[in-house]
């Protein structure tokens, strides 16, 4: 099946919260350590970092057969045990976007406020930094 895929194809690809995503194909190997998960991808709008070896079960294309339901069934519960561990797709925003409809704790002792509202007819600078002893 791997021989199907080729450096460049776009195609469908599973992020670490289990969700499918716009990706290319960055590589393939043919290596027996690589055996189980043999194709590199690149989530389309992230950076090098988030690429990702997948097996073809990660993957989704129509040059690939179709995944059996039992593992669309077991990503969706491993994704929905990811979220609630606290492990969600990093959220990325550029000028010009719409403010996303989130919750952010804001001050000490932390305080929830929905982003959206919070910027509702301001200008806004947002500046994230991440937390001692959260898993960032």
């Amino acid at each position: 099946m791997v021989d199907k895929l080729e450096t460049g194809m776009k195609l469908q690809a599973m992020y670490y919260d289990g969700e499918f995503y716009p990706a290319t194909v960055v590589t393939v190997s043919e290596s027996q350590k690589r055996a189980k998960k043999p194709v590199k991808v690149h989530f389309v709008g992230y950076t090098d970092a988030d690429d990702a070896w997948l097996g073809l079960d990660g993957l989704k294309s129509k040059r690939l057969p179709k995944a059996a339901g039992k593992a669309k069934a077991k990503a969706k519960a491993k994704a929905k045990a990811k979220r609630k561990m606290g492990y969600e797709r990093p959220l990325k925003v550029k000028v010009g976007d719409e403010i996303p409809d989130v919750s952010l704790d804001k001050g000490f002792p932390p305080e929830k406020v929905n982003l959206k509202e919070f910027c509702k007819g301001k200008k806004v600078v947002l500046v994230g930094l991440p937390g001692a002893f959260t898993p960032t």
